[in-house]
């Protein structure tokens, strides 16, 4: 939808106030707000604050349809493992650049619980299965 409500928004404040503001500021304050489908993350490269260590591979929510856990592939890496990271760990998400950014190290994330150890519904772990 072009124009959005956050121009619009902006339209509106600017009348009120009389200040300028360049067409890009308003572009960047739409690309802060931006929502991004799960599924559309899925893949994504996981980037530490020390190089790369794997990619999004899934999302753990609660009851409440809180992200609780993004679930990180690191096996690519020797070891590598399936593992749990806090969305609160996420310093920026660049969907351009297909790369989620966090704030912590490689051995920190390669020392986080595994996959394997979260309250997960058993039926949410089975292979998928095609009936015909």
């Amino acid at each position: 939808m072009a124009g959005g409500v956050e121009e619009l928004v902006a339209s509106r404040l600017l009348r009120q106030s009389g200040s300028i503001v360049r067409v890009s500021d308003v572009q960047l304050t739409r690309r802060l707000h931006m929502l991004h489908k799960a599924s559309y993350l899925k893949g994504f490269h996981l980037h530490a604050t020390d190089g790369e260590i794997g990619h999004v591979d899934d999302f753990l929510v609660d009851a409440g349809w809180n992200i609780r856990y993004v679930v990180v592939d690191t096996s690519n890496w020797i070891g590598g493992k399936s593992v749990l990271i806090a969305p609160v760990a996420i310093e920026k998400i660049d969907v351009e650049k297909q790369e989620i950014r966090v704030k912590l190290t490689r051995s920190q994330i390669q020392q986080s619980p595994s996959v394997e150890t979260a309250d997960i519904e058993l039926i949410e772990t089975m292979p998928s299965v095609l009936i015909m």
